[in-house]
């Protein structure tokens, strides 16, 4: 709820008279305000914790390694302080999700009326997801924790997030929701890799959270502009990374582009690809990311006429073989690594591809520190 004060619109005399009721107001929305908790599931994440079982990244963000069949461990004392109540596991895991418990889990604790959580809750689930892919796939190295014969997997994943509270007055009870995951739920990761770059990562989860709930009325329209921009973008990050799993290049490569020209163009530019291609090699380069003016502008030309051959000729310009044997079938999977598992296309266009995710992932990474 947003109130504007002025003399242009407010006689000076009643001023003061205006004020008192937009405290009084104030007072009564301050009350709506809870200690709301996020918890998301980290499939297939490996985690060594200590031996509290409790992985601080921030003082409101945690990854717990919480015991099916036991309720005083470290989750369930901390999900207790937040929400003043007692987790009920064999609730979540008869009448949610079986699977929720089965790995690591990230908690965030958000003090904010609870709707507005809800409301926000789906793109911060996501953006976890994302940005741990996107780290991943900036590391030098291809491989996965699956195999196309036999996959080095213990546990079904989780497919559900949750989000509680507890409402105090005018008596206690326990609220709470939970929805499905929008996105692919595998994470086909190298989690020692993730853990290494734990300071990035909860730097960047942290500032996401924030600026889900950010006070608009103290950024100028250009900040938040430039928020906007990479909040969707770290979003849209995914959807390439997934149609990339699933050996969708055509469509990854256009969901890529789409990335760079949000984060850098505007409605007045003419020249796209120069401009683009200009754009994109001045940051990467201030930002120290090793690689040249030249082979940036021929990787975006190249990106450019594959899009415009897909989407004006319906030329499938990856010539991704589009049958496989049932031996293979898992290499497409949703929300496995791209190309962890063997290349489909000619190798310049693996090169090209792969190129072009590592520089957006290290645009979005770089893009708001």
């Amino acid at each position: 709820i947003l109130i504007k004060v002025t003399s242009r619109f407010i006689p000076i005399q009643h001023t003061n008279m205006y004020n008192s009721f937009l405290t009084e107001i104030y007072k009564e929305l301050e009350q709506l305000v809870l200690p709301v908790i996020i918890i998301i599931p980290l499939n297939n994440f490996k985690i060594k914790l200590t031996h509290q079982q409790c992985y601080k990244l921030t003082d409101d963000i945690r990854i717990f390694q919480p015991k099916n069949n036991k309720d005083d461990d470290a989750f369930s004392r901390y999900y207790k302080k937040v929400t003043h109540s007692n987790v009920n596991k064999y609730h979540i895991l008869t009448a949610k999700d079986k699977n929720f418990f089965n790995y690591p889990i990230m908690t965030i604790r958000v003090d904010n009326i609870p709707f507005k959580v809800n409301e926000q809750s789906a793109r911060i689930t996501e953006a976890v997801y994302s940005l741990i892919r996107m780290i991943d796939f900036n590391i030098e190295t291809e491989e996965g924790i699956f195999r196309t014969h036999k996959p080095l997997i213990k546990n079904l994943p989780a497919h559900t997030y949750c989000v509680y509270w507890t409402i105090l007055k005018p008596r206690v009870y326990e609220c709470g929701n939970s929805f499905q995951f929008k996105f692919e739920y595998l994470l086909d990761i190298n989690s020692t890799n993730i853990i290494t770059h734990f300071r990035m990562f909860k730097h960047l989860l942290n500032q996401y959270v924030n600026y889900c709930f950010i006070d608009r009325n103290t950024k100028t329209a250009l900040e938040l502009h430039k928020i906007d921009k990479w909040l969707n973008a770290v979003l849209l990050y995914n959807s390439a990374y997934e149609l990339a799993s699933a050996e969708r290049y055509d469509l990854a490569n256009i969901t890529l582009l789409t990335i760079l020209e949000s984060l850098f163009l505007d409605k007045s530019n003419k020249e796209k690809q120069r401009e683009l291609a200009k754009s994109v090699s001045e940051f990467i380069i201030s930002n120290g990311y090793h690689f040249y003016s030249s082979d940036v502008e021929n990787l975006i030309r190249n990106s450019y006429k594959h899009r415009n051959e897909f989407i004006h000729e319906g030329k499938n310009f990856y010539n991704t073989r589009s049958y496989k044997c049932l031996s293979e079938k898992q290499s497409t999977i949703l929300g496995m690594k791209p190309f962890s598992r063997g290349i489909s296309c000619s190798l310049e266009t693996y090169i090209e591809l792969k190129t072009l995710i590592k520089i957006v992932g290290y645009i979005i990474l770089s893009y708001v520190n």
